[in-house]
């Protein structure tokens, strides 16, 4: 038995209180994660500290401060590779392996140096890697908040804030002697590798407020001030060209010069902005904001940029009167056109870092050209809702419309490749994004001892290419006019009746990539309920997604590995005998043929058919379907139900505790990931596709305890 028990505590401690012109609160949480494979556990803790100051009449300030530690001596890998333990557990070892014949991992004598596994050319012993090849990893996080705000007068008011946030992460990586990878990546001598990564934001500001009420119906609230935020991202990664001693992992101990890299990215914003917001009877309420911003990753004058919005709702149940069943009618709607920059650098032409030759380091020309008049990129956007209510709230609808346009975002087009240049940097193109949110609230049950209250939640958004950078009428299979999310790849030759054709008994694949349906989901829902009943309460939540294309790379390497309960047949015991006994269901091509475009419609057909009756080796059968990439051999839908979590509670009687320092207590136990609805094997479509092998998706039940004094 490889896969442990996992195992999570989460505890914390909250510390609250008040005077006439003060407050704080001091918190101090810890959690425990013990992983499911051997010799993995996280730890995190948090401390935060938070507080208010009336230092006179006018003048306040406030300030936050908290720390977040979270450290892993090892943490397991989850990409496809001989580095992750269910590549070479559930993948490619046989049957005839037994796991825990591998736990003493070393070849007697060679301890340190040779791993015993069961393939010396791809595959890594699982118990080695979990002891052996070490990867961990520090993330400090600080952030820091501090404001001062002085009333000028009863209706004005003006504001200084500051916030700070600075993150470190360290890491290192400890690879063995014997370690098996692909070509390069093997290290039969061992490595070992460290990163260093910061990163630091700071944000301040000043905002000057005005709010004053007119003739008790009216509500203004202005507002203007300046900002300024400064970003700094940087690094360096270091690692051993092999070791000298075999499990001493330090730099020092390279056999070749250590190699080193690092780098840093700058970048500042500087904004002022002002907002105007106007109330009428609590019938009417209007909001305008403007901004501008000044950004160092774009060049002049396009580095200035302004982008306005407004809000507007109507609380139609107040304006007018409504029958006894309409408890509350609002209606909204919002518009903004934003302006956003890119990345430090992104629009300068830099030499890239190349190989080092005869000792030498070498730098590459750029692949791409640069537009000189790039520009922000620019979203439109508009939204429309309605809040309804009825039955004094026992019934609840709440319905958004939305639409973006995405308008010139910077982009890299294509170029004839003669010029030197694999791309060039321009603004271009339109995308359109839309969709619609529902939200329902019903309370069918309440009563004093007796309440039930049920949310149900449906949404989908999709995107649509509006315009081509140089009026292209389509690209990648993706036309103007139609959904952005298409999902392309490999599929099989098909009759128009759909039956898959065959040349000499084995399947015959299109050549060249088409368009398989869409990635993003027909749309995605949630269900959640909630009883109580005097002291206790018990509460479920379901969610899931229906449609969406996903490929199962998981499945396709169990058929090729022979480890999918799917190969335990004869035929494959007939094809290593050397017998062609497998005869796919399919059809065989007469005379005549047939040419797809690129999105894989056919466009001309002049094939004739008889079904296919040529057996061949159900291995070779395997290689052509499973090995050779064809997508839609192992392409699902991504439809999945899962019941997200469920809650009991008990809440005990206050006068229990009437002569302790408590007063509350209450008690939870909590189940996650219990229930989950898939046509999707062998993987959790819930996060995961492709080759993803990340730790199976595993049940939690737990309890909660909870005190107050």
């Amino acid at each position: 038995k490889f896969l442990r028990q996992e195992f999570i505590t989460t505890d914390n401690l909250s510390i609250a209180g008040k005077t006439d012109r003060s407050d704080y609160r001091i918190s101090l949480s810890h959690l425990y994660q013990k992983g499911q494979v051997p010799n993995t556990h996280l730890n995190a803790t948090t401390a935060s500290m938070a507080g208010s100051l009336k230092l006179s009449n006018r003048l306040k300030t406030e300030a936050t401060i908290s720390y977040n530690r979270q450290y892993s001596p090892n943490y397991p890998s989850a990409g496809y590779g001989a580095d992750n333990y269910f590549y070479n557990i559930m993948l490619w070892m046989g049957p005839e392996v037994d796991i825990n014949d591998m736990r003493d991992y070393w070849q007697p004598g060679k301890e340190n140096i040779q791993q015993k596994t069961y393939n010396y050319t791809w595959y890594n012993n699982p118990w080695y890697l979990a002891n052996e090849y070490l990867k961990s990893y520090t993330n400090d996080v600080i952030t820091g908040q501090a404001n001062l705000t002085y009333d000028i007068t009863n209706d004005l008011q003006f504001m200084v804030r500051s916030g700070v946030t600075n993150s470190n992460v360290f890491s290192d990586r400890k690879t063995p002697y014997s370690f098996i990878y692909y070509s390069s990546g093997a290290s039969p001598q061992g490595n070992y590798q460290i990163e260093r990564n910061n990163t630091f934001q700071i944000v301040s500001d000043a905002l000057l407020t005005y709010n004053k009420r007119f003739f008790d119906d009216f509500e203004v609230t202005l507002s203007a001030g300046g900002s300024n935020r400064f970003n700094a991202n940087s690094g360096q990664s270091s690692n051993t060209v092999g070791l000298n001693i075999p499990g001493y992992f330090n730099l020092s101990n390279s056999i070749s010069p250590a190699q080193t890299s690092n780098y840093l990215r700058e970048k500042e914003v500087s904004s002022v902005y002002g907002y105007a917001d106007l109330s009428y009877k609590r019938m009417v309420y209007l909001s305008i904001t403007g901004r501008n911003d000044w950004t160092s990753t774009l060049q002049k004058p396009y580095n200035s940029f302004f982008y306005p919005s407004a809000t507007l709702g109507l609380v139609v149940s107040e304006m007018f009167k409504m029958p006894d069943f309409i408890t509350y009618v609002k209606l909204r709607g919002a518009w903004a056109n934003v302006s956003t920059d890119t990345d430090p650098y992104y629009t300068l032409a830099t030499y890239g870092t190349g190989r080092r030759w005869d000792g030498n380091l070498s730098l590459g020309l750029p692949g791409s050209l640069i537009a000189p008049d790039i520009r922000p990129n620019q979203t439109i956007s508009q939204e429309y809702g309605a809040e309804l209510k009825f039955l004094k709230n026992r019934l609840g609808v709440d319905f958004t419309y939305f639409t973006y346009d995405d308008k010139n975002f910077i982009v890299q087009a294509p170029v004839s490749q003669a010029s030197g240049y694999n791309s060039r940097l321009v603004n271009g193109g339109i995308v359109n994004r839309k969709g619609i949110e529902l939200v329902l609230s019903v309370t069918p049950i309440k009563t004093k001892n007796l309440r039930w209250d049920i949310t149900a939640n449906y949404s989908y958004a999709h995107r649509y290419r509006k315009e081509f950078y140089g009026g292209l009428d389509q690209l990648e299979g993706v036309k103007v006019g139609g959904r952005e999310d298409i999902y392309r790849g490999w599929a099989w030759q098909r009759s128009p009746e759909g039956e898959i054709v065959t040349v000499n008994g084995r399947p015959q694949y299109i050549d060249h990539v088409i368009n398989l349906g869409y990635s993003d989901p027909d749309w995605v829902w949630g269900v959640g309920s909630q009883f109580t009943w005097k002291n206790f309460g018990l509460s479920f939540l379901f969610d899931g997604r229906v449609g969406g294309k996903m490929y199962n790379g998981v499945e396709a390497k169990l058929y090729e590995g022979g480890t999918h309960p799917g190969t335990a047949n004869h035929y494959r015991d007939e094809s290593y005998a050397g017998e062609a006994t497998y005869l796919l269901e399919g059809v065989a091509v007469t005379e005549g043929e047939a040419v797809w475009d690129v999105q894989g419609n056919i466009v001309s057909d002049t094939r004739k058919f008889t079904p296919n009756e040529t057996k061949v080796k159900y291995i070779d059968h395997l290689f052509d379907t499973y090995v050779n990439g064809i997508t839609e051999a192992n392409l699902y839908d991504r439809t999945f139900g899962k019941l997200r979590e469920v809650t009991l509670t008990y809440d005990f009687p206050s006068r229990l505790f009437e002569k302790t320092f408590f007063k509350s207590v209450n008690i939870s136990l909590v189940g996650r990931n219990l229930l989950l609805f898939t046509k999707v094997p062998f993987m959790d479509p819930d996060g995961y596709s492709g080759l993803t092998l990340s730790e199976p998706t595993y049940r939690n039940v737990g309890f909660n305890l909870g005190c107050k004094f």
